[in-house]
C-alpha cells in the first residue's frame, strides 16, 4: 500500500510539474525559461532505454547528472536517518521513457523503506523523505480575489409586454417591449468593501481547504500549517507538498 500511495504522489507530482512548466513559459523568453526550469527540462528529456540492475542509488543519481547541467542533491542525514542511503540498490528496466519517470522508480523502490520524494526547483532536483520535505515550511499569499466575486443586484429591472407589443403592431403604433424599470443597480457598499477575516466567503474558503488537503496538517487541528485570510487573500504557511496541492507544482 506504501508503494502504491508513494507511486500515485509522485506520478501526480510529475503532472502538475509539467502543467507548471507550461504556465511559467507563456510570454517568456525561450532562453529565460531553460535557464529558470532547467531541472524540470532535464526531467522531462525522452530516454529510449533506462536499465539498472543491482546498481546503487548514487549510480542512479550520477545517471541523472549526466543527462544534463543540473545539480542533484541528496539530503543524506534525513535519508539515513529512515535507513536509506547511497548504496541502497536499485534494479530497473524502462524503455521510451523521461529522466523523470526513471527517478520516480528509482525512490518508489526506495520507499519500501520510507517515503521518498524529489523537488525540482530551478537547476537542481532535491530528493529527500517526505517528513524532512513536511519540516520545511514555506509563506504563500494567494489573491482569491476571483473566488469571491459577488453577483451585483439589479432593481427594477425591464418586463417584457408581449400581448401589448402584439397591439401595437395590429394598430400600427410603435408600442415598446419593454416596460417598466431601467435595470437600475442597486448600491451594495459590501460588494467594495474591504474583506476582512471574519469575511463569510474567505471564511468558507479556509475551511474548505484545511477540510479537504491534509486536515491534520493545519493549526486548526493541531498541526502546524496554517491559514490566514486578509483583504482578498490567504496567506499560507506550510510546506510545500500542500503548497502544490493548492495551486500546483512550484517551479522556482
Amino acid at each position: 500500500m506504501l508503494r502504491k500511495t508513494v507511486w500515485a504522489g509522485a506520478v501526480a507530482l510529475w503532472a502538475m510539474a509539467g502543467v507548471a512548466l507550461a504556465q511559467e513559459s507563456e510570454g517568456a523568453p525561450p532562453s529565460a525559461v531553460r535557464q529558470h526550469n532547467l531541472a524540470v527540462s532535464v526531467l522531462r528529456q525522452h530516454v529510449d532505454i533506462a536499465e539498472f540492475q543491482d546498481q546503487t542509488f548514487e549510480e542512479v543519481l550520477d545517471w541523472i547528472r549526466d543527462q544534463g547541467p543540473i545539480n542533484v542533491v541528496a539530503q543524506w542525514r534525513a535519508l539515513e536517518a529512515e535507513g536509506i542511503g547511497p548504496d541502497n540498490f536499485i534494479s530497473l528496466e524502462l524503455r521510451d521513457t523521461t529522466v523523470g519517470d526513471v527517478l520516480i522508480e528509482a525512490v518508489d523502490q526506495l520507499s519500501d523503506v520510507s517515503p521518498v520524494l524529489f523537488r525540482a526547483s530551478g537547476n537542481t532536483v532535491k530528493i529527500s523523505t517526505k517528513a524532512d520535505f513536511d519540516r520545511k515550511m514555506e509563506l504563500r499569499v494567494y489573491n482569491v480575489t476571483d473566488l469571491l466575486i459577488r453577483i451585483k443586484n439589479f432593481t427594477e429591472s425591464p418586463r417584457i409586454d408581449i400581448e401589448q407589443a402584439s397591439q401595437g403592431g395590429q394598430q400600427g403604433g410603435q408600442q415598446p417591449l419593454f416596460s417598466g424599470g431601467g435595470g437600475q443597480e442597486q448600491d451594495d457598499d459590501e460588494d467594495d468593501r474591504q474583506l476582512d477575516e471574519d469575511d463569510p466567503g474567505l471564511v468558507k474558503l479556509r475551511e474548505v481547504i484545511e477540510d479537504t488537503i491534509e486536515p491534520e496538517a493545519w493549526d486548526t487541528y493541531g498541526g502546524k500549517a496554517s491559514i490566514r485570510p486578509w483583504d482578498r487573500s490567504l496567506i499560507v504557511t506550510a510546506p510545500l507538498e500542500i503548497h502544490e496541492k493548492i495551486n500546483g507544482a512550484f517551479v522556482r
